[in-house]
């Protein structure tokens, strides 16, 4: 008797593990949903990551700042010319190109002496910059620029450059856009990003005299009859002979907005 009603349980569950599993939930139809109430909860939430924002002091960016067309011009010309490094083998483009958003897709980039574009950018003797080759848009707004911050304009709208005061107010005064104006005017100074060490005459002057290599760059600039012509049109009033690099830094951070076009 006793087995047999063993039996009997096991059967019954047996039975029952089946009819359990026929009895688990099913996907349902999605419940609808009314669009006024979707709206509604959209609505709340924008408000609330408003409400968040501002309370965070995080604001809208200022518009950006309306760049003329014959300084473009200038601007385009000089980020993809050679003629601004040392041994002329490296432009401002090699490390920020178009087709990376104005990277290199590396981690850390090759400057001066290396061969290639890209991830595929080698250097012979194994160098690096010991840091990134960022993309260069929307950088208008930035009041502090390379990774350590080197270059900045603080609130009373004075910059701080390791230049410091061979980057006098005079060319300070012709900075349109900034910190970024600011910027192209040290990867030209540095030795291993553009200038080199030796076989040219920017790289016989001392690391410490920002103005003689400024000077040395503006020289060559001016004996390009072109480029007296771009730079005097970007600068109407203004004779090449009166600029300094500041004048073409200025120019070079064109590309703050959206990559030109190769040409």
């Amino acid at each position: 008797m006793r087995v047999r009603a063993w039996r009997s349980v096991g059967a019954a569950t047996l039975i029952a593990v089946p009819t359990v599993a026929c009895d688990s939930p099913r996907p349902t139809a999605p419940v609808s949903v009314d669009s006024s109430a979707r709206l509604t909860t959209s609505a709340s939430q924008a408000d609330l990551v408003r409400l968040l924002a501002a309370s965070r002091g995080i604001v809208p960016l200022p518009p950006a700042p309306r760049v003329r067309p014959p300084l473009a011009r200038l601007g385009q010309a000089l980020a993809f010319d050679k003629i601004l490094s040392g041994t002329r083998d490296i432009s401002c483009m090699t490390c920020h190109l178009p087709a990376f958003g104005t990277g290199d897709s590396r981690s850390l980039p090759i400057g001066q002496g290396g061969i290639g574009l890209g991830p595929s950018r080698a250097h012979p003797g194994g160098v690096f910059i010991p840091r990134n080759a960022p993309p260069l848009f929307n950088l208008g707004a930035m009041k502090r620029l390379f990774w350590d911050g080197r270059v900045e304009v603080d609130a009373l709208g004075a910059f701080h450059t390791p230049a410091r005061t061979q980057l006098t107010p005079e060319m300070a005064r012709v900075f349109e856009f900034g910190a970024l104006s600011a910027l192209p005017m040290f990867p030209v100074t540095n030795r291993d990003e553009m200038r080199g060490y030796i076989g040219n005459e920017l790289a016989t002057i001392p690391d410490s005299d920002f103005t003689g290599i400024w000077a040395g760059i503006m020289k060559r600039l001016g004996a390009n009859p072109e480029y007296r012509g771009l730079f005097t049109a970007a600068y109407p009033g203004t004779r090449f002979s009166d600029m300094t690099f500041a004048h073409a830094s200025n120019a070079n951070r064109r590309l703050h907005r959206r990559p030109a076009h190769v040409r």
